[in-house]
């Protein structure tokens, strides 16, 4: 059997191993600090964050794509009622006439998307992996990994600190999914021969991601709103339960603007917001659960090691402006499970470990690199100092695009908005890449050609 460590029971790790668990010549440990349980169902914890304490809790976004993904790994039917289907998108400008607006009606969807709370999504999956052989399968946790050695057969040999104590053990693969610091430990490791793997490339956006869900008198009718606002964007997603009154909410603003918004007692913020937003999304009257964190591009470019590979937000984490975060890291996942579930797998040697990772690498990294770069366009277009004025060298110092072309892009910006709400087929386009249909390169449970609309929604619609 192939001996796989995944560090790290987040949801990059969970979904992992719950994408891997029907494969029978996988020997699987998930490791975490925290302390988590494998439970066969949704438990009392994800009772406690459903829909009787939606205000409480922090959700996620998910895709079209992504929700196909998790219900043929057979996870949504478990989590679905915790789910806010999204059926109407309306992106605008704030002070502009026109804005573009999206239905899953004329998509021809269930849903553009889905919104769900991050502990409901992260225990759905390990119940998964819980129904999965437990003889395949084990859990540590709490558990820290202090040490880490790769063998002349490269094979790993990792020692982890535990309740019980100090435990070895020795894996053919690791899959880091904490964050990062596991991949550094390893990294460090192998001194000389790491070379530029697991570098991590940074850019602060000198902005603060603003964070809450807010209440609305006459609830969201499974709208969702963004709205681009001075030197920044205002989100609000539809979330589940308590009368469907609650949405999800996220404000990007530069970081004196935000030190300024975070200083309001709730009565001001709530305030604040609807001028912000405006009163299509209905008329604002409590918050809860309000959080803010910096918001930096961070890119791994060398994500695969010997006998190693990063997946998650240390691999890659973007600006929310366009919601696709964990979306993006989905869909690693669907890859590298469809690599570790193939029959080429089984007794599989280190040749052929590095061969499947490298396959892996090969299959991404168009995908991550189009999300990545389309989603800093979009903070570069709306979201910084001077965004409608022509652009100069010096706004940038690692711009991906010619300062001339970012300029007639910011000049257009507000036509284009106006132009395709106007245009069936543009916004046709537009929906089908927020609904993760729309990328480069097949993902493995997709079919090579891409995916039409029209064909997803006759597979999936309810006869």
């Amino acid at each position: 059997m192939l001996k796989v460590a995944i560090i790290g029971g987040g949801l990059a790790g969970s979904a992992l191993a719950m994408a891997v668990r029907s494969a029978h010549h996988l020997d699987l440990t998930l490791v975490e600090q925290r302390a988590i349980a494998f439970d066969s169902g949704v438990t009392a914890s994800a009772e406690a964050a459903s829909v009787d304490a939606v205000a409480d809790r922090r959700s996620s976004a998910l895709s079209y794509s992504s929700q196909q993904l998790l219900q043929r790994f057979g996870v949504w039917p478990d989590i679905a009622r915790w789910a806010a289907p999204i059926e109407q998108i309306a992106v605008s400008e704030r002070g502009q006439f026109g804005q573009v607006a999206l239905s899953s009606r004329e998509c021809g969807v269930p849903a553009l998307g889905y919104v769900i709370p991050n502990e409901v999504l992260g225990q759905g999956m390990l119940s998964q992996v819980a129904r999965a052989d437990a003889q395949r399968f084990r859990l540590r946790s709490p558990a820290t990994l202090t040490q880490a050695q790769l063998t002349p057969e490269q094979r790993w040999v990792l020692q982890f600190d535990t309740s019980d104590g100090v435990v070895s053990d020795t894996f053919d693969l690791l899959v880091f999914a904490d964050g990062g610091k596991a991949a550094e430990l390893c990294s460090a490791s192998l001194t000389e021969q790491s070379g530029a793997m697991f570098e991590q490339h940074r850019h602060d956006y000198a902005q603060v991601a603003i964070i809450a869900n807010i209440r609305s008198r006459t609830g969201h009718e499974r709208r969702a709103f963004e709205r681009f606002i001075d030197e920044g964007a205002i989100a609000l997603l539809p979330l589940a339960g308590d009368g469907d009154l609650w949405y999800s909410l996220v404000v990007t603003v530069n970081s004196e603007r935000a030190q300024r918004i975070n200083s309001l007692e709730d009565a001001a913020f709530i305030d604040e917001i609807q001028r912000l937003a405006g009163f299509e999304p209905g008329i604002f009257t409590a918050v809860k659960a309000r959080q803010s964190y910096p918001l930096s591009l961070l890119d791994m470019p060398g994500q695969i090691g010997p006998a190693c590979v990063v997946i998650g937000n240390a691999a890659h984490t973007l600006h929310p402006v366009a919601g696709q975060g964990f979306n993006l890291t989905l869909r690693d996942v669907g890859a590298l499970a469809n690599i570790l579930t193939a029959r080429e797998m089984q007794n599989a040697d280190a040749t052929a470990i590095n061969a499947g990772l490298a396959a892996y690498g090969q299959a991404r990294y168009a995908d991550q690199r189009m999300l990545i770069e389309i989603t800093d366009l979009l903070v570069e277009l709306f979201m910084r100092p001077g965004s409608t004025r022509p652009a100069v060298e010096d706004d940038r110092p690692n711009r991906w695009l010619p300062v001339s072309v970012v300029s007639a892009l910011r000049k257009s910006r507000r036509v284009g908005f106006a132009m395709l709400n106007t245009m069936p087929f543009a916004r046709r386009e537009f929906a089908e890449a927020a609904m993760g249909l729309w990328a480069p390169q097949a993902a493995p449970w997709q079919p090579r050609q891409r995916p039409r609309i029209e064909a997803l929604a006759e597979e999936n619609m309810p006869s």
